[in-house]
Order: structure tokens, then C-alpha cells, then sequence
């Protein structure tokens, strides 16, 4: 008999309230890895509907602090963290956020290849470095 548990069988994995790592979702992947603090699992979300102008006020204000964001280096780490927190909060704001992220790591991704260099993703699947944690 194996000692491991698999998180994901567990019942009501799903539903826990993980803060999934922006940059892991992305094709670009999440550079820190296991130093990660936030987490690198796969979790659905349940639907939820939001107003017109929620979503303005969102993207506004996950906008600006994209604006500040350097892609590559995922840095600075407050901005990276004010933007998982407001995205913990909204799933429309994970999803834009997430679209806002893969579009910019495109453009870099276009002019490094520009340049002959060519960026290898990086991932590590199964780690999660989330704050919030619990016990099984």
C-alpha cells in the first residue's frame, strides 16, 4: 500500500480557496518553482456572472498595476502580489489578468526570437508555496 495521498482525489479539493500562481498558468511558466508562494495546482473555479461595470473597474485597476509588472523577471513582487490577491477575489479578474499576462510574455517572447534567443519554459508541477495553507 502506498503511503502517498493524491491531492486532487481528495474530496473537496476543488473548492479549497487556493491562490493559483499567475505565471504558472502562462505559457511562460513560473521561474521560481518550488520557491514559489503561490500555488502550482490545477484548480477549477465555479462560474460566477459579474457586472458591466465590475469588470470596467477591474481592468482598470489590474491594468495599471500590470503596467508596472516586468513579465520576464516577474517582478516587482508586490505588484505580482497585489494582482494574484485581487484575482483570488474575481474569477473574470484571474482570466483577464491571466490574458493580459500570455500577451505580453508573447511580445517579449517575439522579441527575443527577434533576436535569435529563445526562451525555454519552465515548470514544476507539483509544488504549491501558497500561504494559505491546510491539513488533510
Amino acid at each position: 500500500m502506498s503511503d502517498q495521498i493524491i491531492i486532487d482525489s481528495l474530496p473537496g479539493y476543488s473548492r479549497l480557496p487556493c491562490n493559483q500562481c499567475f505565471f504558472f498558468s502562462s505559457a511562460f511558466g513560473c521561474r521560481k518553482g518550488a520557491k514559489c508562494a503561490f500555488c502550482h495546482h490545477q484548480v477549477q473555479r465555479a462560474y460566477q456572472v459579474t457586472r458591466h461595470n465590475q469588470r470596467q473597474r477591474i481592468r482598470r485597476s489590474m491594468g495599471r498595476l500590470i503596467e508596472q509588472l516586468d513579465v520576464v523577471s516577474q517582478q516587482p513582487q508586490e505588484i505580482v502580489h497585489r494582482l494574484q490577491i485581487q484575482a483570488l477575489r474575481n474569477p473574470y479578474a484571474r482570466t483577464w489578468c491571466q490574458r493580459q499576462i500570455d500577451q505580453a510574455l508573447e511580445q517579449v517572447e517575439a522579441q527575443y526570437q527577434a533576436r535569435g534567443v529563445i526562451i525555454q519554459p519552465r515548470r514544476d508541477m507539483a509544488s504549491c508555496g501558497a500561504k494559505l495553507c491546510f491539513s488533510v
